[in-house]
Order: structure tokens, then sequence, then C-alpha cells
């Protein structure tokens, strides 16, 4: 939409066009508060946590269904167990890297 000066009239310019009004903050809710974009690194995250979310669920059905503990669910165990050790390590890692990035 073009400005027209104070002293102009809006009938002045027929060339005018007019856009219809931005829509508020309010009518689509609170803006949100301190998103960051989401990257790679963010996805890859998300998706080894669902996967190592997933792998526990699946012990646990396996633990239940059979009522004893074989070599195999042990292994499978001990591989889950050290996924979730190995992200911890990282997640702790790059909380460590980012901090210290962000100090003068």
């Amino acid at each position: 939409m073009r400005v027209t000066h104070r002293t102009h009239s809006i009938h002045d310019d027929e060339t005018l066009s007019v856009e219809p009004a931005p829509t508020t903050r309010l009518a689509r809710g609170p803006a949100p508060v301190d998103r960051r974009p989401r990257t790679r690194e963010w996805a890859a995250r998300w998706g080894i946590g669902v996967a190592v979310t997933g792998a526990i669920a699946l012990v646990v059905f396996m633990v239940q269904n059979t009522g004893s503990l074989s070599f195999t669910q042990a292994l499978i165990i001990t591989a889950v167990g050290l996924a979730v050790l190995a992200i911890a390590v990282a997640v702790t890692r790059m909380t460590y890297l980012r901090r210290q990035s962000r100090r003068p």
C-alpha cells in the first residue's frame, strides 16, 4: 500500500491499492517465547531419543511376555543402556560447548 501525503486525498490517486490489514498477534494466540530454529542437530536428538524410548518399551514388553531373562534379551538391554549412556554424555558435552561458545 502506498502512503500518500497528508495534503493529498485518497481520490487524487486512482492507482491506490488497498491491502487487507495484517492479522493481529492476539488473534493467533500469544507469541512464542525464545523459540530457537529447528536444526539437523535438534532432529537427530529427537530421533535418537524416540528410538531409545521405543527400544526400552520393546525390552520391557519382551521381558514381561517371556517371564525370564534370556541371553539375547540381556544383550538387548545392555545395548539400550549403552545408548542411553552415550546420549547422556553427548548432551552433556554439547551443553558444555554451547556455554563455552557464549562466553566473551
